[in-house]
C-alpha cells in the first residue's frame, strides 16, 4: 500500500497565495500613491505641486513671466439672473471647455478668482508660436464651438474681455496649513489696470506695447489696434496699451 504525502503541494499553494496576495497589496498602494499625486497635482498646479516638491519657492523667486487675465462680462447680472447654484455649473462648464487651448498653447493656470481666470507662461514658452496671444482667440473659437450647447442649458454663451502683460514678477510660497502659489510685482498691479481699462473701452483684448514688443511675429497674424495709455498706481510712468485681434490662426 503507497500512502502518498501532500503536504509539500500544500506548502507550495500556500506559499504562491501569499505570493499573490503580497504582489496585490503592492499593485493597491503603487495605484494609491500615482491616484494621489495626480489629484494633488491636478489640485495645486503642475507649477506648484513640482516647486513644492522641489522646495524652489519656499523663498521669493523672481522669474521673468507673461500674465493673461481674463474676466467674465457682465457677471453680476449673470450670477443675479441664473441664482447660485446654476451660475456656479455654468463657470464650471466654461472653464471645462478651455482645457484643449490652455493645453495647445501651454499655459499654467495660476489661479480662479471668482469669475476671473489668470493664465501664466514662463516668458519663452509665452511668446513662442504666440502662445499668450493664440489662448484667449482659442478659448473664445471653443465657446462658440460650444454656443448653442450653453444658450440652451444656460441661457446664454459667455463673452470675456482679457489683459495681457509681462515681466519680472516675484514667485513665492505663502500661508502655512494652506498653502498657494503667489505672484506680486509690478506685472499684476499693470494688467489688473489693463483689464480695468479693456472693460472702459470695451475692448476684448488689451495687451501691453512692452509684451508686445517680446512677440516679434505677432503682427504677421494679429491686427494691432491704436496705442492708449494706463496709468498705474505706484509707477512712475504710464502703460502703453494696444488693442489685439487675430486675423489668421497657426
Amino acid at each position: 500500500v503507497w500512502v502518498t504525502d501532500h503536504r509539500p503541494d500544500r506548502m507550495q499553494q500556500i506559499f504562491l497565495m501569499a505570493k499573490l496576495y503580497e504582489l496585490m497589496l503592492r499593485v493597491v498602494v503603487v495605484t494609491s500613491i500615482a491616484i494621489l499625486v495626480v489629484q494633488v497635482e491636478e489640485l495645486m498646479g503642475r507649477r506648484m505641486f513640482v516647486g513644492f516638491l522641489l522646495g524652489r519657492y519656499e523663498r521669493p523667486v523672481a522669474e521673468e513671466r507673461v500674465v493673461l487675465t481674463m474676466d467674465l462680462v457682465g457677471s453680476t447680472g449673470l450670477a443675479e439672473r441664473m441664482g447660485d447654484l446654476r451660475y456656479f455649473r455654468f463657470i464650471n462648464t466654461t472653464y471645462s471647455l478651455m482645457t484643449d487651448a490652455i493645453l495647445r498653447n501651454e499655459a499654467e493656470i495660476h489661479k480662479y478668482v471668482g469669475d476671473e481666470v489668470i493664465f501664466t507662461w514662463p516668458m519663452y514658452v509665452g511668446v513662442r508660436y504666440e502662445n499668450c496671444l493664440d489662448l484667449f482667440f482659442d478659448i473664445r473659437e471653443r465657446i462658440d464651438q460650444h454656443a448653442e450647447v450653453l444658450r440652451g442649458e444656460f441661457g446664454v454663451v459667455p463673452q470675456f474681455r482679457a489683459a495681457l502683460h509681462g515681466g519680472r514678477v516675484i514667485s513665492a510660497q505663502v500661508g502655512h496649513t494652506k498653502r498657494s502659489l503667489e505672484l506680486s510685482g509690478d506685472v499684476m498691479n499693470s494688467v489688473s489696470r489693463i483689464l480695468g481699462l479693456s472693460k472702459d473701452l470695451k475692448v476684448d483684448l488689451l495687451v501691453s506695447s512692452e509684451m508686445l514688443a517680446r512677440i516679434p511675429n505677432a503682427a504677421t497674424r494679429f491686427r494691432i489696434g491704436p496705442e492708449n495709455v494706463v496709468p498705474v498706481k505706484g509707477r512712475k510712468r504710464e502703460v502703453r496699451v494696444n488693442s489685439v485681434e487675430r486675423t489668421a490662426k497657426a
